[in-house]
């Protein structure tokens, strides 16, 4: 949508930042070391919220997909439980179904094998040859 554009423009185009960036200052490193070496939180609103809850908020699958895909944000700075799970939902709803055919034919596979070895298609068969190739 116009929201997904406007952010891709934002970030990719005018360069604006999504994450705290990180300071050489190795006094001040935490006790988890390594661990929280290469972590730059995302930035926040002043009542502490991170872009990432604001997009699960907004429920718009593209603008997460963009952050969460493309520019390795973390949906595990998301706090607020009900709103990721409200997010989850809207996804997998947005996802298409797989149609029957589509899914039968992906388990089963398009083509049947004959006795002779060779690949041939179940549908070319009139119900005369079926019968014959069954027994």
């Amino acid at each position: 949508g116009i929201s997904e554009k406007l952010l891709r423009w934002l970030v990719d185009t005018q360069c604006c930042p999504l994450q705290m960036f990180a300071t050489s200052n190795k006094a001040s490193k935490s006790s988890k070391g390594k661990e929280m070496e290469n972590y730059l939180p995302s930035l926040k609103t002043s009542k502490g919220k991170s872009i990432v809850d604001l997009a699960m908020e907004s429920k718009d699958s593209g603008i997460l997909r963009f952050l969460v895909k493309e520019k390795d944000l973390s949906v595990f700075e998301v706090k607020d439980l009900d709103v990721v799970l409200r997010a989850m939902d809207t996804l997998i709803k947005e996802q298409p179904a797989i149609p029957d055919e589509s899914l039968e034919s992906k388990i089963n596979g398009s083509k049947t094998e004959t006795k002779k070895g060779t690949s041939s298609s179940a549908k070319d068969k009139s119900p005369k040859e079926k019968a014959k190739s069954a027994s």
